[in-house]
């Protein structure tokens, strides 16, 4: 990825990850080596540093999240019970902006549904 690609197409999944949250910083495509580690408390820190890292940022062209069905709870596997229509797809070209703003859109739902 850091040698042959010239450009990245991040494309992530709108949900609760059980630590965290699945958006652009989390994909797992940046670094498929460390999924389970990003999947662990630690994660948020490591993924800042996966993608801040120059040899992936200055690639990383586009940012897509897909929102038109998302999971605010019950992750980091699909679990249908915590699954709803959003009808949105996110663009951003800023990984942490976009994450940023998806984060505060699912800590609203997971309030409105009393989600702890």
């Amino acid at each position: 990825m850091t040698k042959k690609l010239t450009r990245i197409i991040n494309l992530a999944a709108y949900k609760n990850t059980g630590q965290s949250i699945s958006m652009p910083r989390r994909t797992s495509g940046t670094a498929p080596v460390q999924r389970r580690r990003l999947h662990a408390p630690l994660g948020l820190k490591t993924n800042v540093e996966v993608l801040a890292a120059p040899v992936l940022r200055d690639k990383l062209a586009l940012n897509i999240t897909d929102g038109l069905r998302a999971q605010y709870d019950g992750g980091p596997d699909k679990n249908a019970q915590f699954v709803y229509a959003n009808h949105s797809l996110y663009f951003a070209t800023d990984a942490f902006a976009l994450d940023t703003m998806c984060h505060y859109e699912l800590v609203a739902k997971r309030k409105e549904m009393a989600s702890p």
